[in-house]
């Protein structure tokens, strides 16, 4: 419920929102009064989420970044329909850097936190990716 201090009492609150269902979290921070002009997309992959935000911040320019380029026609697509949008073929960081990237054939599951001693598995494609 809204404290007695909120600044709009005519906000609906969602009694029965579900914890941790980030369609209904960024829906309810809109009706609180956030508007997005920007929203930055750090592994962005098939922007499926990406997506899903524009739904509720149609007017928002979106910063993609993905480091698999066998998902860049998806980043391509989600750019031609949300004019402004951008996409970088990259990691992110704390630093600039070049970091290896685990490819697995679920693309989703890639990461960059493969631990040194699983580097030699041969089914692992590992490639140099700048951050």
């Amino acid at each position: 419920m809204p404290s007695e201090n909120s600044a709009d009492k005519n906000i609906p609150v969602k009694v029965n929102r579900p914890v941790g269902e980030i369609h209904s979290f960024l829906e309810d921070i809109k009706q609180r009064g956030l508007n997005c002009k920007y929203i930055l997309d750090v592994g962005a992959n098939i922007t499926e989420w990406s997506n899903m935000a524009k739904v509720i911040f149609p007017e928002a320019v979106f910063y993609l970044i993905e480091p698999l380029v066998e998902l860049q026609s998806y980043l391509d697509k989600f750019c031609v329909n949300s004019p402004g949008s951008k996409y970088f073929l990259s990691g992110a960081g704390s630093k600039e850097e070049f970091l290896e990237l685990t490819v697995f054939d679920y693309l989703p599951g890639s990461n960059f936190v493969i631990s040194p001693e699983e580097y030699d598995n041969p089914t692992y494609k590992r490639r140099e990716v700048s951050l």
